[in-house]
């Protein structure tokens, strides 16, 4: 197990990129989704029942809960954590179809490790086993050819991949961009040697950049999935333990600007700005590059819906606007 400080130096970042702490236990444990409000405080989901134990002991205990984090000093850390909602049952699973991956570390503890064609030759997962968190990234703060990439979790693998997506008629191409590894040959956008590191959730930040949520425990696998094989090395290897931690990482580039001009994370005061911001500047937010801003200030703009029709017909241009990073601005 890795303090937050000290899992930082797992890290293999596509060039340009640095990773920055925002959360750890004991402000989360065992988070898995999370969501941003109109005043930049985040609400995360605590899967606190999953897996207690290798034998799934207690999995279905109503321990599940929603916290709300917030940065109260403006230093892009959380410093506060409540609780916002009663608890909850566990959540659920989706898997992926098979997809190479290119790990920077060896992966012993997957299912079936042991069957032919599971492991690559070197001991690294050839496939995926799961994905998560897939993200459109719709920020400014990464450089332009990143936006429209998607972003997919392989809490397996210890990665976060990165895909461009093309237009091919009708249909859409995705193009899976690697990284040259002096010891592996090859690496996703972001790897880690730290078996624990589980990326499960992926989102777009208020300020531009991307917020990796890392459930971070050496148990992955759901009980009804754990063979007999690994749930013997996950005993031998003590990875069950220990439980109820969680990190939450911020992605961004080393020479783009936060995006605060208009409500980013970094400045809280900008932020509730937004939140109680006028149907003028709702209106003139749909026309930001940032998608988290649009996204805001439509769903604010359904709480003063007359007053935006309002600011709509004193604002020239407004309607029919055919430029723009979604070359329409939309409005009931």
């Amino acid at each position: 197990m890795l303090s937050p400080e000290q899992a930082l130096d797992s890290f293999f970042i596509a060039p340009g990129f640095l990773l920055e702490l925002v959360a750890a236990e004991p402000l989360i444990g065992d988070p898995v989704a999370m969501a941003w409000d109109e005043y930049g405080r985040l609400y995360v989901v605590e899967m606190r029942g999953f897996m207690p134990d290798a034998q799934g002991a207690g999995r279905f205990e109503p321990v599940g809960r929603v916290v709300r984090l917030e940065d109260t000093d403006a230093d892009g850390r959380m410093d506060t954590s409540e609780e916002s909602t009663n608890p909850a049952p566990g959540l659920g699973v989706v898997l992926t179809a098979p997809e190479e991956v290119f790990s920077v570390r060896v992966n012993p503890g997957v299912n079936r490790a042991y069957l032919e064609g599971v492991l690559r030759p070197d001991g690294r997962l050839r496939q995926a086993t799961s994905a998560s968190g897939l993200v459109v990234y719709r920020g400014r703060q990464f450089p332009r050819q990143y936006r429209g990439n998607v972003f997919v979790a392989e809490p397996a693998a210890n990665i976060v991949a990165r895909f461009s997506i093309a237009e091919n008629g009708l249909e859409l191409r995705a193009e899976h961009h690697l990284y040259p590894e002096e010891k592996w040959g090859q690496r996703e956008f972001l790897a880690s040697t730290d078996e624990r590191f589980r990326p499960v959730d992926l989102l777009n930040g208020p300020d531009g950049n991307l917020y990796i949520i890392d459930m971070y425990r050496g148990l992955i696998q759901d009980q009804q999935f754990l063979t007999e094989e690994l749930r013997e090395q996950v005993l031998q290897r003590q990875l069950e333990v220990p439980i109820g931690l969680g990190r939450i990482w911020r992605l961004r580039y080393a020479t783009g600007a936060d995006d605060t001009a208009t409500g980013g994370m970094a400045d809280s005061k900008l932020v509730g700005g937004l939140a109680e911001a006028g149907a003028e500047h709702l209106v003139s937010l749909l026309r930001s590059e940032n998608g988290w801003h649009r996204d805001t200030a439509q769903s604010a703009g359904e709480a003063v819906r007359m007053q935006l029709a309002f600011a709509m017909g004193d604002l020239p241009g407004i309607t029919g606007v055919s430029q723009g990073p979604t070359g329409s601005v939309s409005s009931r």
